[in-house]
């Protein structure tokens, strides 16, 4: 079991001068809670980092990563991992996700940190 969340769209950019720091980030996080596994995360690429932390990323021709997306399927750590990584993300970016129940938000970031809004629906 677990709730279902799929990504509804993202304005993300992280500078090519933080790509280094987000990836000794990540390899810290994965090997820190690894549960055993066998993977040799410093041999892993950022791109495979985020893989398997159930992220896609993408870069712009001038090696910035200009796009984020999830391709897991039932929530998880999702937050853990933005927070980590939240102070190399561009003030404004913003992930929209949804869940099996409908429910919106996004998680926003500041610069510094990461926040989980929701919207405020108004029928009139």
């Amino acid at each position: 079991m677990g709730y279902c969340i799929d990504q509804r769209g993202c304005k993300f950019f992280i500078d090519k001068s933080n790509v280094e720091n987000v990836k000794n980030v990540l390899k810290k996080h994965m090997s820190e809670f690894s549960h055993g596994s066998r993977k040799n995360f410093d041999d892993m690429s950022i791109e495979e980092l985020f893989e398997d932390l159930r992220w896609q990323i993408d870069f712009d021709d001038f090696d910035n990563i200009n796009y984020i997306f999830f391709i897991g399927e039932k929530s998880w750590d999702e937050f853990e991992v933005l927070s980590l990584i939240s102070e190399y993300v561009k003030n404004g970016s913003y992930i929209e996700m949804s869940g099996e129940d409908g429910s919106m938000w996004r998680w926003v970031f500041d610069g510094k940190n990461v926040k989980e809004i929701y919207p405020e629906i108004k029928w009139e």
